[in-house]
């Protein structure tokens, strides 16, 4: 499953994972807030939860996080 995200999703992740906020995310990764909220939904369907919190729990229930 985790070879499913891409790069910049494991980014987000780890990056809501630390708390960071949808426009704290962007200025890390250098893209819009826009765009981290795509990839925030394209993990939460990867991942088949609904929001900051599950994904961040089921991500650390796999062990992809740092």
């Amino acid at each position: 499953m985790a070879s499913r995200l891409t790069e910049r999703e494991h980014q987000t992740l780890q990056l809501i994972a630390d708390r960071f906020s949808n426009k704290e995310s962007a200025r890390a990764l250098g893209i819009s807030a826009e765009t981290v909220k795509w990839h925030l939904k394209q993990l939460y369907e990867k991942l088949q939860v609904n929001g900051r919190m599950q994904a961040v729990n089921q991500a650390r229930k796999w062990q992809w996080l740092t």
